[in-house]
């Protein structure tokens, strides 16, 4: 088989091997090609389903969707920056709040 990838998408293989997490191309291959299944997998559920594996999900979107209407919104990454954050100084310091 012959593939044919982007210079972005070599780039992204690149330096996915050179972060150690992969040891070559083609097992970088693979695990999107795991994903990709698992993503299938799950799309294909039915909302009950989905419920089972996620509860107080249709909740949980439903309440974003109210709180984004209000505007009550988080810049993404000032809460990615807040998590990394807590993360540095462990758990004796978290104050979060639940969904």
């Amino acid at each position: 088989m012959e593939l044919t990838l982007t210079p972005e998408m070599q780039r992204s293989l690149e330096v996915r091997v050179k972060s150690g997490r992969y040891a070559t191309p083609e097992d970088v291959i693979r695990a999107a090609l795991a994903a990709l299944e698992q993503q299938d997998e799950i799309a294909a559920l039915s909302a009950d389903e989905l419920e089972a594996i996620y509860p107080g999900f249709r909740q949980k979107i439903a309440q974003g969707i109210a709180d984004a209407d209000a505007g009550r919104m988080s810049d993404g990454e000032e809460f990615f920056d807040k998590l990394d954050r807590e993360e540095r100084e462990g758990p004796a310091k978290v104050d979060r709040k639940t969904a």
